[in-house]
């Protein structure tokens, strides 16, 4: 039996495998804000799903990016085209949102607005904006430095492995550190990983059986080894998603290449990001006036919510078209 994975496929259903992960982080962020209610037995699939989607969503950008900078010559025109595209819907929501919250101080708003909350703050609403920035620059003076004629995987694979190794070492001696920067820490080697796939792809390769094995055994043996080594909860929590976001974006866009398109599913896909922001704000929101027990009470809130934050996000993202 051929066991491999097409990239051809991941690269193809992108847009619609980022418009999966926003749902799945869109459910994580409902069970574990108490704004969708459910029993055990619901909660932690959702919760699993969201978690690694994260991870999905790290590496879908990844893959993009290598793609943006490989056909792009020109750095300075490539960075202005990603932070028109990121910097632009995240203002237009952060100052929407923001000024809903009325007790915010200067220094809170300037850290927000310039998405240093993160680094400076351990404020994590928003972080995604803060960490896909950072790579954004790494990646551009990595491929300003690069021989387009050698092949990066060697490279790629090694840097994955050691940061899975420092997220280890973090979790066991300097913990409050690791939990501070904890999404970054796991979501770095899940984008690294995104380039790797985005590389291999653009050289006529797919992933081979080896390595679609080591994904599932690094993924099952995670969750097995959480309950043992509880040192280790949170790398190991790492080292599952890095493995099951990889096998997601395997089977999913297999799948999707024998469905019909499901537009639904394209169109969260392109506002994946503005879809992701509202949401957390109107979380935020939220739980800034006590609001939460609305939607435990109404299932028909959460419904609303949902809705709301989809259309919300359409309406942004054709308002950042238009001014850029």
């Amino acid at each position: 039996m051929k066991i491999e994975t097409n990239l051809n496929l991941v690269s193809q259903f992108r847009i619609e495998l980022m418009g999966i992960a926003a749902i799945s982080i869109f459910m994580m962020h409902s069970v574990q804000q108490e704004l969708l209610v459910c029993n055990y037995i619901l909660y932690k699939p959702f919760e699993l799903w969201g978690t690694f989607g994260v991870d999905v969503f790290c590496l879908l950008s990844g893959i993009g990016i290598y793609f943006s900078l490989n056909k792009n010559n020109d750095l300075m025109i490539w960075a202005k085209r990603r932070l028109k595209r990121v910097y632009v819907p995240y203002i237009i929501i952060a100052i929407i949102f923001n000024a809903s919250i009325l007790n915010r101080s200067v220094y809170s708003w300037l850290l927000r607005l310039s998405t240093l909350q993160y680094w400076f703050a351990y404020n994590d609403v928003g972080w995604y904006v803060s960490f896909i920035l950072l790579m954004y620059c790494i990646s551009a003076f990595a491929f300003s430095k690069r021989n387009k004629e050698k092949e990066l995987s060697p490279r790629l694979y090694f840097l994955i492995v050691i940061a899975v190794l420092i997220n280890m070492l973090l979790d066991v001696y300097n913990h409050f550190f690791y939990e501070r920067y904890v999404h970054f820490l796991h979501a770095f080697p899940a984008y690294i990983l995104g380039i790797l796939l985005g590389e291999k792809n653009n050289r006529g390769h797919n992933v081979k059986r080896e390595s679609v094995l080591i994904a599932v055994g690094a993924a099952i043996g995670a969750l097995v080894l959480r309950g043992i080594l509880p040192a280790l909860t949170l790398s190991l929590t790492g080292i599952y998603k890095l493995g099951s976001s990889f096998l997601f974006v395997s089977i999913t866009s297999y799948l999707l290449d024998k469905v019909k398109k499901v537009k639904l599913l394209d169109k969260m896909g392109e506002v994946s990001l503005e879809f992701y922001l509202v949401h957390v704000y109107i979380i935020q929101c939220v739980k800034h006036y006590n609001a939460t027990y609305l939607f435990q009470d109404y299932f028909i809130i959460w419904v609303l919510f949902f809705i709301c934050s989809f259309a919300f996000a359409i309406i942004i993202n054709k308002i950042c078209k238009i001014i850029t």
